[in-house]
């Protein structure tokens, strides 16, 4: 019942032998004043004890019948419901639902009860009742209909998507410790794990169908976690755990499966491969999921660059590259633009230790700002420009030793969109780079002022100067509209502001 609140689950425990409590006191009290009223002989344990063969026997076989009667009905309203249910998400919910234990509990107690109910009923004789075979029945029935309760409650909570995605979450990471063990008759670990990847990414781009966020959120969220413990045990897991069995990967050619046994990395690539499932599923309208697979996707690589994974921290980058594909194909920009803000906080987490693949991240923003500016998706380029000064800037203050070569790709982006004449967007790049010249400026970084100046040198003065004031005349930090970022890209913080007009003043004279 884990889908329910505390005070609910409390409740379906309880209730149940409230019940059992309650009835059996009220029999008590209600046979004692009946007996007190009519002036039986006999006191009240002879009084309940006492079985008249012919009753006894009917009384049995209604318990019996009617039993065998609730129990189909609960099963088959179970099952309806548990159809409906895996008809929204995923069809494997019917084998989760199968082999819960409280399944097996409720028909064990009903049909033990109903088959000891059938054994006393035949022992019963014109001679002979079995005065404590039929009161252990009618308590046995009495526990049988209580216990109808918490089954309904457990049917509910079960059902209930994120205890769902909690299974398959715990199974999966269950398949993990079995790693080293032999298969079992469902299959060996590693194929079951991989089902149960997919199973989370049905259940994810099912509620992406019906509009339910949340659900999906979830289930990115658990693969996120999922690969996270993948990443924790990956050194200690055998090297048979790392080769793919059939079933796993459909799609890629025996060659490329070949190179991830190699890498060491089926796993990786089998959860970015449903997070790019479900990123697809998610550009019909869904920015909260596209967001949520990209977040889990930085996360992931940069856990696997903590763990020294550089073969994961590739394809991390790998799939950052298809998401902006699939995303400018679609003109989705509310999710480009959260999209470019998680890559350039991979890039800036690798300029540390990788700088060379975050060099190589900021020509893929340069090449991909022209083509959304080609694909009509208008103020890519200009929010490429903005993450790629702030990185420069990250670059700066870590003493990256190829700070200069991000800068040189940074700067090439004004002649990419130039050369394919995108000139309404050149504009947010140069202010950008009076940003980030300001920034050098009032830092003494005299080299890197110096690439700035020659690519400023390249641009009309009076357009740099109109630039400039544009940048000095915004004095909000925040956008005034609601935006995910909620930064106004052309504010400049007050320490920079001399350093800017000192650049401006540098520009050669208009022609």
């Amino acid at each position: 019942m884990r889908g329910l609140s505390h005070r609910i689950r409390w409740l379906a425990k309880v209730v149940p032998i409230v019940i059992v409590v309650v009835v059996v006191a009220l029999f008590s009290v209600i046979q004692t004043v009946d007996l007190a009223r009519q002036q039986l002989p006999g006191n009240f344990a002879e009084s309940s004890l006492a079985a008249d063969p012919s009753t006894a026997r009917y009384t049995l076989t209604s318990i019996a019948c009617a039993l065998s009667t609730v129990l189909a009905i609960t099963i088959t309203l179970a099952l309806i419901v548990v159809e409906l249910t895996a008809s929204r998400y995923t069809p494997k919910l019917i084998d989760l639902f199968i082999e819960a234990k409280a399944n097996l509990l409720l028909l064990a107690v009903f049909i033990s009860t109903i088959i000891y109910c059938f054994y006393v009923a035949n022992t019963i004789t014109p001679d002979f009742g079995p005065r404590f075979g039929i009161l252990t029945c009618l308590i046995l029935m009495t526990v049988c209909l209580a216990s109808l309760i918490p089954y309904i409650f457990f049917v509910f909570s079960f059902l209930a998507p994120t205890s769902i995605i909690s299974k398959i979450k715990s199974r999966a990471l269950g398949c993990l410790k079995q790693a080293p063990r032999r298969a079992t008759p469902e299959g060996s670990p590693k194929l079951r794990f991989s089902q149960s990847l997919e199973q989370i990414s049905d259940i994810a781009k099912g509620s992406l169908r019906i509009n339910d966020t949340s659900v999906a959120l979830s289930s990115v969220w658990a693969l996120m976690d999922i690969s996270a413990n993948c990443l924790e045990r990956k050194p200690q897991q055998p090297q048979q755990w790392f080769i793919v069995e059939p079933g796993i990967f459909l799609g890629p050619s025996e060659e490329y499966v070949s190179r991830i046994e190699q890498e060491r990395s089926w796993v990786e690539v089998k959860v970015l491969r449903e997070l790019q499932g479900i990123f697809s599923s998610s550009l019909g309208g869904s920015r909260e999921v596209a967001t949520a697979v990209a977040v889990s996707a930085r996360r992931l690589g940069e856990s696997a660059l903590s763990a020294g994974d550089d073969t994961v921290v590739e394809l991390v980058v790998k799939h950052f590259n298809t998401f902006l594909r699939e995303a400018i194909n679609s003109r989705q920009k509310g999710i480009i633009y959260n999209l470019l803000a998680e890559y350039r906080s991979l890039a800036e987490y690798l300029v540390d230790s990788r700088p060379e693949l975050a060099v190589r991240i900021s020509q893929h923003l340069c090449y991909y700002a022209p083509v959304a500016e080609g694909q009509g998706v208008q103020f890519v380029a200009e929010t490429v420009a903005y993450d790629l000064q702030v990185l420069n800037r990250v670059a700066y203050q870590q003493d990256c030793p190829l700070t200069a070569d991000l800068l040189a790709a940074f700067l090439s982006l004004g002649g990419a969109l130039q050369r394919r004449g995108f000139s309404q967007a050149l504009a947010g790049v140069y202010k950008m780079w009076l940003a980030l010249g300001a920034f050098y400026l009032s830092a003494g970084a005299e080299s890197l002022q110096e690439q700035v100046q020659a690519a400023l040198r390249q641009v009309e003065p009076d357009v740099l100067v109109g630039l400039g004031e544009e940048l000095l005349s915004v004095t909000e930090p925040e956008f005034w509209e609601i935006t995910d970022r909620g930064v106004n890209f052309d504010y400049l913080d007050p320490d920079l502001r001399p350093p800017l007009r000192e650049l401006l003043k540098q520009l050669p004279p208009s022609g």
